[in-house]
């Protein structure tokens, strides 16, 4: 999208998180959550924050976060 030109919204922020969720891409997933109001203007919501949560126990990390 970015290469395109084109701005990435809540939306298209999202399906990344989730995909990138279910793919195991934990760096780039946390990268992107980092960067979407500093690099892209986009704010954070609830469905965001969800994702991020989801995101230990997809990647097999869920012990290092309750630990």
């Amino acid at each position: 999208m970015i290469e395109a030109g084109v701005k990435p919204d809540g939306i298209s922020i999202l399906a990344v998180l989730v995909g990138s969720s279910h793919e195991g891409l934990e760096d780039e997933a946390r990268k992107l959550f980092y960067e979407m109001e500093s690099v892209y203007g986009v704010p954070r919501e609830p469905k965001h924050y969800g994702c991020m949560a989801d995101l230990p126990g997809r990647t097999g990390l869920i012990k290092e976060v309750t630990e």
